[in-house]
């Protein structure tokens, strides 16, 4: 478990802005057991992901909505029966896909090359095509 103020350092956020940030976005945060708060490493990335989009601009509604669509307050067993995708399943899934996009990539610019290749070889003339000389014209 993590204390406010180590939170507050890992990040290079004041302590006033995380507490600020705990109240606003309590729902998306671990519950709090005792009278004194602590947080989990999932809480710490949560902070991470509020202090990045704040640094982008976006406003505390819309990182509220985003970290909703990723985060929720359903225990696991609910999450498995609803179809819910946790933040390290996203995460994984995401760097799934973008490896099959740079695999896409690859096959899509070999592909081209080879069409380019075709189209060369058929704007050639049909004698050059089939490797004769050019046919000599008698008048």
């Amino acid at each position: 478990m993590i204390t406010p103020k180590q939170v507050s350092e890992s990040l290079n956020v004041p302590s006033s802005t995380i507490r600020r940030w705990a109240v606003r976005f309590e729902d998306v945060l671990s519950k709090q057991d005792s009278k004194k708060r602590m947080y989990t490493m999932e809480d710490l990335d949560t902070f991470r992901k509020i202090r990045d989009y704040s640094k982008q601009g976006k406003s505390l509604d819309n990182i509220a909505d985003k970290l909703k669509i990723v985060s929720s307050k359903v225990d696991q067993e609910q999450n498995t029966e609803t179809g819910l995708i946790l933040h390290p399943e996203l995460v994984r899934f995401m760097q799934n896909i973008a490896e099959q996009n740079v695999s896409l990539q690859l096959q899509t610019d070999k592909l081209q090359e080879q069409v380019d290749q075709l189209t060369a070889w058929i704007s050639l003339p049909w004698y050059k095509r089939i490797g004769k000389p050019a046919p000599v014209v008698v008048k």
